[in-house]
């Protein structure tokens, strides 16, 4: 009788032991997946900044080309002008009677 009780003891300790064995590696998995959470977690969070980041390059480089777009808007109506103004020089210079040493160039000089 005595040794049945002292195997079931015996049997009691191993499976104890093994529970115990068992429990550390579940706390080390556990562990573990608390730092790839983390890891997970902090990737995220950089992501997230770097987007943040990434849509305010966005909408600088948006403005800048409106900018740009704008200025060359600017720039043909400037060149449509600068074309009407000499088409009326010329014209002009065409319309007088002075000799054509005397009338002046499109390029501005003296002819």
């Amino acid at each position: 009788h005595e040794d049945r009780l002292q195997q079931r003891s015996r049997d009691a300790d191993r499976r104890e032991a093994q529970i115990s064995a068992q429990q550390e590696v579940l706390e080390e998995r556990e562990a573990l997946l608390l730092g790839k959470e983390k890891f997970v977690h902090d990737g995220q969070a950089e992501i997230k900044s770097q987007q943040v980041q990434l849509d305010k390059m966005t909408r600088q480089l948006q403005e800048k080309i409106k900018e740009v777009e704008d200025r060359a808007k600017w720039l043909a109506e400037q060149k449509q002008v600068v074309a009407a103004r000499e088409g009326q020089l010329r014209e002009l210079s065409m319309s007088t009677s002075l000799p054509p040493s005397a009338q002046v160039s499109v390029g501005g000089g003296v002819g």
